[in-house]
């Protein structure tokens, strides 16, 4: 058997923080709806979106969870808007997602130890990588995030 070369971290929970995500989900999700009720045709209440999206996204997760099952982040959003009774076309998905990605910005923290352990493994002679399985459009504000603390200057670099 070959040494390993390489490690994939997964990016929340394991290299970033998400602190009261589930605590704080309604609020997220209620900055969405804002974003979205100006934007489209949409005629749900605040609470009622809030609710419906928060259904779907637990749903979304507990199959994760049963199945070890991946599926595009439209579908979630698909299905709460399902549960609203409401049938949205890609624009409504998109413009949803991205209202969603803009309520979640600045929401992670890279935990402390995150850059020395990276640094450490390619001190070694490890390649790192991270990778994640966003519910929405996130991986660009996270992105960011983790360039400003270092992280993607570890994780992107290629081995010799």
């Amino acid at each position: 058997m070959t040494a390993p070369r390489a490690i994939i971290f997964d990016l929340g929970g394991t290299l970033v923080h998400w602190p009261k995500w589930e605590e704080d989900a309604p609020t997220k999700w209620a900055a969405a709806f804002h974003t979205v009720r100006m934007a489209s045709s949409a005629s749900p209440t605040r609470d009622d979106f809030v609710a419906a999206m928060r259904a779907a996204e637990k749903a979304h997760w507990e199959r994760v969870d049963r199945e070890h099952w991946s599926g595009p982040p439209t579908g979630l959003v698909s299905d709460g808007f399902r549960r609203l009774g409401m049938s949205a076309d890609d624009a409504l998905l998109i413009e949803t997602m991205d209202a969603y990605a803009k309520a979640v910005a600045g929401w992670s923290t890279v935990f402390p130890d995150t850059r020395e352990t990276l640094l450490t493994l390619r001190e070694r002679g490890y390649s790192t990588s991270s990778c994640t399985r966003p519910t929405c459009r996130t991986p660009s504000r996270t992105r960011r995030s983790s360039v400003r603390s270092g992280i993607a200057s570890v994780s992107r670099r290629r081995p010799a």
